[in-house]
């Protein structure tokens, strides 16, 4: 969560400084700090080593969310499914698929499906996966199936919680 928070656009430097902080205390983990501290070459040495199928589940996500972030989405999409094919039930993975699926330099549109379907398949009340995959539906043409998951969020939305 604090990763997700400290790659937030609106983050004031002085507030990742502190996230940043934080998670060197919080997590000992050597692989996650790499990551987190390093530029767009470093990160792609780190996705494209012989080693990276050994990494946690956890990490990959993150090594993920910062090679998308950093400008290479096509390498997010690889790691994210690595990181889906490890632990299928880590929901971030599906997430950073779905994410970065279409920015890829040939954008993926069944890919964000692909990721924001196994989104809802462990999290089905998690708006921005419904969202999302409305507009994925929507770009590959199938515009009634966007309504259609749009329409059943509209529904599942109502229903008493």
């Amino acid at each position: 969560a604090l990763d997700v928070w400290r790659g937030a656009k609106d983050v004031a430097a002085d507030v990742r400084s502190k996230i940043d902080a934080v998670l060197v205390r919080a997590d000992p983990d050597e692989f996650r700090r790499k990551v987190r501290a390093s530029n767009l070459e470093a990160l792609i040495a780190l996705a494209d080593a012989d080693d990276v199928r050994k990494r946690s589940p956890v990490g990959l996500v993150l090594l993920a969310e910062r090679l998308g972030t950093l400008g290479d989405a096509e390498r997010a999409v690889e790691v994210a499914r690595t990181a889906m094919s490890l632990a299928p039930t880590i929901v971030f993975g599906a997430c950073e698929l779905g994410r970065w699926s279409p920015r890829q330099p040939e954008p993926s549109w069944d890919g964000a499906i692909e990721g924001f379907m196994a989104v809802l398949a462990l999290r089905p009340d998690a708006p921005a996966a419904w969202a999302r995959l409305a507009e994925a539906r929507t770009k590959t043409g199938d515009a009634e199936g966007g309504r259609r998951v749009a329409a059943e969020w509209t529904r599942r939305a109502a229903l008493p919680r």
